[in-house]
């Protein structure tokens, strides 16, 4: 489902997390497009639950995870997905999300845009040159 061109652009992994889903949790229809997020991984650890089914296109298309599935599908807004609920047991996964650039650089980027938007401010004189706050 990825275009070849963005084979480059899923060589670095956000930061792992562990999710646990208790009976009746779920997760939102919702996309994780994001600046620098290409795609995005999910690896099911267990399979002794009932519910909790990956499902996309509104839920026309419904995914059962078995223990050791892993599922990569792209991080744009045409991947609407949602994690029915947990009716029995407990579901856990590991996540993450593949982008373009190392975490530390988009931190590195993200910190140097918060520095100029908080110690700069535009010059309403002429509205193009910014002046130390």
């Amino acid at each position: 489902m990825f275009h070849v061109g963005r084979k480059q652009t899923l060589k670095y992994s956000h930061m792992l997390r562990l999710m646990k889903y208790k009976k009746g949790a779920k997760i939102h229809a919702h996309t994780d497009h994001a600046p620098f997020i290409y795609g995005s991984c999910t690896f099911n650890l267990n399979n002794n639950y009932k519910g909790g089914e990956f499902c996309f296109f509104k839920g026309k298309k419904r995914l059962k995870l078995d223990k050791g599935d892993a599922l990569i599908f792209p991080a744009d807004f045409f991947w609407v997905h949602e994690v029915k609920p947990i009716k029995e047991g407990e579901r856990y996964s590991v996540n993450c999300f593949l982008q373009s650039i190392p975490e530390s650089v988009k931190q590195n980027i993200y910190r140097f845009v918060d520095v100029m938007m908080n110690n700069y401010k535009e010059n309403k004189l002429d509205g193009k040159k910014y002046a130390i706050k």
